[in-house]
């Protein structure tokens, strides 16, 4: 689970790539289809009246959940609720950071008194533990919320800055921190139990650091970082990086990876934007890449920028397109990863900020801006026949 920075587009990677790309045909998301009423169809000698014709309802898709007077800047799901982050006050000053929480139905808020001066994380995998960084005149600071309230955690030594935060399974996070002269970046992993890091290697002549945060896999821990000035999939079980599974290369065509997922099979999945030669305008970056055979390939990539994205325990994706373009933007889902995409109900108001859905869980939540504030949605998948609720 990954929580990025926020960016223009937002948790999750702000680094430049390119790939070639042919002329793609935009398809706009089809339309979920309506269903009626079930009402038996009138006889012959009856009038067909409004009561008698069936009535469609709403496609499914976000339901609003709690709209507050601040932007949201991060986002993280819980089995039970979700946690987000963001900051108060005058853009043009130090601002306090805002967390609120929703747990068994409820939210609640609490607002940190602090000098942050830019994008704030957050990061958590249930409602007792949660992990909090953002920046000060300083450098970074990095607090833990340990089921009671938050305190704060010191950094590695050397480490001023955090680049990226990612909570870890079983408890504790993982940092990524950008280091300079020579430049490199570099990832640390914190045991909440012992209370201390452990230096997880680095990436040598990256500027990037590992803006897209980390994800725990049964061979390692996997990443997303730029690799000898391209964006590639590196994968570590301690140790310097290894780098996997080339995503693009730079090249006179701007793309950017914006959120990736590991899939059931081990593999990645890269999602985000191109640039496709006019008229088209922004298309989205789908690719799949086996971080141990470094073999990739392409999946459906004929829509609208993938702004973010959240990847649901039934296998299916759910996706906000780019807003920059009405016809083709709004949230879709796609019950495979290569799979058409079925348009769902939601507004993206002034753009999404980020999805994220708890391992396993069917439910999504989404931040989009409103202008001055954010507004917090939520779906849920429908259940498959036999799939066990998750809890």
């Amino acid at each position: 689970m990954h929580r990025p920075i926020a960016a223009p587009v937002t948790t999750t990677l702000a680094v430049s790539l390119a790939a070639t790309v042919t002329a793609l045909t935009i398809a706009s998301a089809p339309t979920a289809g309506a269903t009626g009423e079930g009402r038996p169809a009138p006889t012959p000698a009856q009038p067909l009246t409004r009561a008698a014709t069936k009535a469609p309802t709403k496609a499914a898709g976000f339901t609003p959940a709690r709209t507050v007077g601040y932007p949201i800047q991060s986002a993280s799901a819980t089995p039970h609720g979700v946690w987000t982050a963001g900051l108060s006050g005058d853009s043009s000053a130090p601002r306090s950071v805002v967390v609120e929480r929703l747990r068994d139905g409820r939210w609640s808020r609490t607002t940190l008194a602090v000098a942050a001066t830019g994008s704030v994380q957050i990061s958590a995998l249930d409602d007792q533990e949660a992990w909090l960084t953002y920046p000060t005149a300083t450098g970074s600071t990095l607090l833990r919320f340990d089921g009671k309230r938050w305190g704060a955690v010191a950094l590695p030594a050397g480490v001023s800055t955090v680049t990226t935060l990612s909570d870890l399974p079983g408890g504790g996070a993982m940092i990524g921190s950008v280091v300079f002269g020579p430049p490199h970046a570099t990832a640390w992993s914190y045991d909440a139990r012992r209370h201390g890091w452990t230096f997880y290697g680095s990436i040598p002549e990256t500027f990037s650091s590992f803006q897209q945060g980390f994800k725990q896999t049964r061979s390692g821990v996997v990443s997303i970082g730029a690799l000898y000035r391209a964006e590639a999939v590196v994968t570590s079980s301690g140790g310097d990086w290894q780098g996997k599974g080339l995503v693009a290369q730079l090249g006179p065509i701007g793309s950017h990876v914006t959120d990736w997922h590991v899939l059931a099979s081990g593999e990645v999945v890269a999602l985000g934007a191109q640039q496709a030669p006019p008229p088209w305008g922004g298309v989205d970056l789908c690719k799949i890449v086996n971080p141990s055979t470094a073999q990739a390939r392409w999946c459906s990539t004929n829509g609208r920028p993938i702004a973010a994205s959240a990847l649901l325990g039934d296998g299916s994706l759910v996706m906000a397109r780019s807003a920059n373009d009405q016809a083709g933007a709004g949230f879709t889902r796609r019950a495979s990863i290569t799979a058409p995409d079925t348009a769902l109900r939601g507004s993206l108001g002034a753009g999404a900020v980020e999805l994220s859905a708890a391992p396993g869980s069917l439910t999504v939540w989404a931040v989009t801006a409103t202008g001055t504030g954010s507004q917090i949605q939520s779906y849920t998948a429908p259940k498959k026949p036999g799939r066990p609720s998750h809890r």
